[in-house]
This record gives C-alpha cells, structure tokens and sequence, in this order.
C-alpha cells in the first residue's frame, strides 16, 4: 500500500504505547520526510481516512526513491523518501468512532507520560499541555478535517532542506555542511568566469545566501536535537560575532585569523555530541544512520 486511494485528512490511530497521529496528505506516512522505517515488520497500527475506510498496516516492504530522475531528484531536494506498506482492508469507521479511538489513545499516552520517570518534568509540561489542547479541540471536532485541525501536537509534517522544523541528527548535518561547501566553492568559480556585477550578484545569492540558508536552517534543526529552542543558538551566534569584532579591533589581521578559526570551530562543534535519546518537544529521535 503505497497511499493511493486514501481520501485525506488521514489518521493513524495507535497502539500500545503508541500516539494517535494525523496528517493531511501523503507526506510524512507514504512519503516520509523526517527518517526511514525499517522494511520488516512493525507494531501493527490502523489507518482510517476521512471516507472512514480503514487499513490495518502490518510493516514496510519497500522504502526508497523510485521512478524518473526527475522525481527522485525531487525527493532528495525535499527530504522525502517513498514508503510501501503491507496492509489489510478492515472495517469502516464513523465520525465518532475515530474520535472515541483517538481520546483513548491520547488518555494512555498522558498517563505514560506521566509515569515516565526519565523524562524532564519541563518536556513533560510541554506536552501535557499541548495535549490537553488537542483534547478540548478534538471533542469539539465535527468533520474529519476539524479531528486533523485539532491535532497538531500528533501531526506528521515532512519538511525540505531549508526548514528548521524538527531534528537533525550528526550525519545529516555534516552533510548540509559538505553540500554548502562545495556550493560556495562552485559559485566562486561560476563567478569568477562572470565577472563585474553579474558574478558578483551570482556569488552573494549562491555562495553566500543559500548556503547560509541551509546551514542556517541544519543548525537550528541540530539544536532542536538537543532539546534547545533556537534562541540558544542565536544568543551563541551573536556573542561569537561580538567576539570577532573585539578580536579585530585589537588584533587587526591575527583577530581576521581568528575569527575564521572561531567560525569554524562553532559550526564543526555541533556534529560531535550525540542529541537527545528518544523523543524531545521538537519531534522524535532521528535515525541514527544517514538520513540520505
């Protein structure tokens, strides 16, 4: 089952110590964004679309990026990868079933929640809080897209290169790293065949701009994987800058050194320790293999 057929908004609904989540298309489930499931079996979880139809989904059989070139250079651009499951048709679901189901599950996963000893009380007040909005909106839903609406804390989003949502695990984002370099390198060259004002435009916009952005947007992800808001990153980022116009001021070409030296010691300096095991307020642990 590859999604075709699936009238959206979609849930699933959960398990065991599983979350009900939604999402309003194939991305995040069929065309996952954030990390590969692995092909095999997995805990078994219901699919119902907003016609009530239902799936139960057994495990992954296939996971990759298929078809043109094209299409796949799209995926890779996106972050996404095409997922097949092996499922089974079951019985339809109204309205008030699905928000039955889902109120259960969202019941269960409070009072894991609030068991759990290992998780910091400040992450726990996120979520209790985001669920108990999520639970006044979803007892008030009265259409399947109003269920989709009132879940925002169970929603899966897929996100692209340039988003700061979510997290970014080690390998992912010293690649972002190793792709801005060999960006700004290349337009260096571009620009320097240009010359004069187009290559200067040239070299602003793809060696300096878009690899700001994608580094940018990598270490706010990388942040995120710590369990840190992006505030934190750019608190560091300012008192780093302070410290290299002071450097300059008294040092003048050894403070030029240094400063290039401190840049890249910032940036390097977030690929080495592990983030947070498990899921923080930003999203679930990434995979912690490529997420290539």
């Amino acid at each position: 089952m590859n999604g075709e057929g699936v009238c959206y908004p979609a849930f699933l609904l959960g398990g065991p110590g599983q979350k009900p989540t939604a999402f309003n298309g194939p991305s995040a489930l069929f065309i996952s964004g954030r990390f590969r499931a692995p092909i095999g079996p997995m805990k078994e979880d219901t699919l119902v679309d907003s016609s009530g139809r239902s799936w139960r989904l057994h495990g992954v059989t296939a996971i990759g990026r298929w078809g043109t070139w094209t299409e796949r250079l799209r995926l890779w651009w996106k972050r996404q990868y095409l997922v097949d499951f092996d499922a089974t048709e079951g019985p339809a679901l109204s309205l008030d079933q699905l928000k039955t189901h889902m109120l259960e599950r969202a019941d269960a996963n409070e009072a894991l929640l609030r068991a759990d000893t290992d998780v910091d009380e400040p992450v726990r007040q996120y979520f209790l809080e985001a669920w108990g909005r999520a639970r006044e909106e979803l007892v008030a839903a009265k259409t399947f897209q109003g269920v989709a609406d009132a879940m925002g804390p169970y929603r899966l989003y897929a996100d692209s290169w340039f988003s700061g949502r979510g997290r970014s695990n080690r390998v992912e984002y010293l690649t972002v790293l190793l792709l801005a370099t060999v960006i700004t390198v290349m337009a260096g060259l571009v620009a320097s065949f240009l010359g004069s004002i187009i290559g200067a435009a040239v070299d602003f916009a793809l060696g300096t701009v878009l690899p700001g952005w994608l580094v940018g947007a990598a270490a706010t992800r990388r942040v995120h994987d710590f369990g840190w808001p992006f505030y934190v990153l750019a608190i560091l980022f300012l008192g780093l800058g302070g410290m290299e116009l002071g450097a300059f001021r008294y040092f003048q070409d050894r403070g030029v050194l240094f400063g290039i030296v401190a840049w890249f010691v910032f940036i390097l300096v977030w690929a080495i320790p592990p983030g947070t095991p498990g899921e923080n307020r930003y999203d679930p642990q990434p995979n912690p293999g490529p997420s290539l």
